[in-house]
């Protein structure tokens, strides 16, 4: 009787430690379901949503809302849908390449995560190029990543490098790490940033000696790669002409002409080249004789006319004049002058003559007009006297008082 009162109390002890057992292994399993390191087993239904966005230059120019939904669990090998949201912003051409992907185990040794890959591709304008990748609204402890870029723990990846002179399209992998990234349930929102940079450069223009209207010996341009800037020159200098550009500050030779167009590559350093002003004169004749050479003179700087050498008999030389029909010289010979003629150019200077005596003739008069000037001793066989305001053919007449003139009848 003893006997079977040990056996029965000995089978209740049994039963209590198996009962404490199975509600220890409750409380614990409980627990680890609602601390998620369970959840890859969990056969819940998945429905959350991730998010992409695109910058260039610091603008947002896609913001693409994924929606992922599954009936089957979230445990490994299990099939999830993806959609994009019809409201996302999509300035990138961003595309799906799979609408359906399988969950995984993180690794093989591990149960704690299931992982979820999502293809997606998108246009990377020309000349932009990945700066960096980023992710916000995630559990920063654990880990997710970008094209292999691990985001979670900045860990050591080679960003994509390079650009390219036109559109490209590139494809993307975006990896979550689910229960530890986190998805998009209401009160999360996990995105992951790809920021596109498209550099500025700058061309700095040296006047070199030459100035702005505002006083500037110096200019910046901008633009973005790609871009050009447009070497416009805002320099003067007294004396000089603007011949072009060069990278060396010493040249004389250019390598860029004035509104030259460069593509903005990187920051470049250009320097106006300059050329002292000169123009020439030349030396005419008028009725002598002889040859003159002509004379090259610098803008902004004074100097003496050549000395005439032409020669014509019976008329003294008077000096020189722009007007070849003038009776008056407009520079006397040897006379020092400047910038009589504009930089570049020529100017033509003609020899004034006057006859030795006060007489006058009909004879090699390079134009009737002021054939008379000068002969103030003329007298008309009417009394008609010399007159500068009747200098020309007009007077070349027998004078009388209905016709005035110079001449007398014989």
């Amino acid at each position: 009787m003893n006997k079977a009162i040990a056996g029965k109390k000995e089978k209740c002890r049994y039963r209590k430690v198996i009962w404490t057992g199975l509600f220890t292994l409750f409380l614990l399993t409980a627990v680890l379901i609602c601390t998620g390191i369970y959840r890859s087993y969990a056969a819940s239904t998945l429905n959350g949503s991730i998010w992409l966005c695109i910058q260039e230059n610091g603008v947002t120019t896609s913001k693409i809302k994924f929606n992922l939904t599954t009936a089957e669990g979230w445990s490994s090998q299990k099939n999830v849908t993806v959609s994009m949201d019809a409201a996302s912003v999509n300035g990138n051409a961003v595309k799906l390449g799979a609408s359906t992907v399988q969950t995984q185990l993180a690794n093989s040794t591990s149960s704690s995560r299931t992982i979820i890959n999502i293809p997606v591709t998108y246009t990377q304008k020309a000349y932009y190029h990945v700066s960096k990748y980023g992710l916000s609204g995630h559990n920063t402890q654990y880990r997710a990543s970008f094209n292999e870029y691990t985001l979670a723990n900045n860990g050591a990846s080679t960003l994509p490098s390079g650009y390219a002179s036109t559109e490209q399209v590139h494809s993307v992998n975006m990896q979550f790490h689910y229960m530890n990234a986190g998805l998009d349930s209401g009160s999360t929102v996990t995105t992951m940033t790809v920021y596109l940079i498209r550099p500025s450069f700058t061309a700095t223009l040296h006047g070199n000696g030459g100035k702005t209207d505002a006083g500037e010996v110096s200019s910046e341009l901008t633009a973005l790669r790609g871009d050009s800037f447009i070497l416009t020159n805002s320099f003067t200098r007294a004396g000089y002409a603007f011949k072009g550009w060069s990278d060396t500050e010493a040249a004389t030779a250019v390598s860029l002409k004035n509104n030259a167009k460069l593509t903005a590559m990187e920051d470049v350093t250009y320097y106006a080249v300059w050329a002292v002003n000169t123009y020439t004169v030349a030396f005419a004749a008028n009725g002598g004789t002889g040859q003159m050479n002509s004379q090259i003179m610098t803008q902004g700087a004074a100097a003496s006319l050549s000395k005439n050498t032409f020669l014509r008999p019976g008329y003294r030389f008077q000096g020189w004049s722009k007007d070849k029909k003038a009776a008056v010289a407009q520079y006397s010979d040897g006379e020092t002058v400047s910038d009589i003629a504009k930089p570049e150019t020529t100017t033509t200077l003609y020899a004034i003559w006057k006859k030795a005596d006060a007489s006058w003739q009909l004879d090699n008069v390079v134009t009737d007009e002021k054939m008379f000037w000068g002969n103030g001793k003329l007298k008309g066989g009417a009394g008609t006297t010399y007159n500068d305001a009747f200098t020309d053919s007009s007077y070349a007449r027998v004078d009388s008082a209905d016709a005035p003139g110079y001449l007398t009848r014989r």
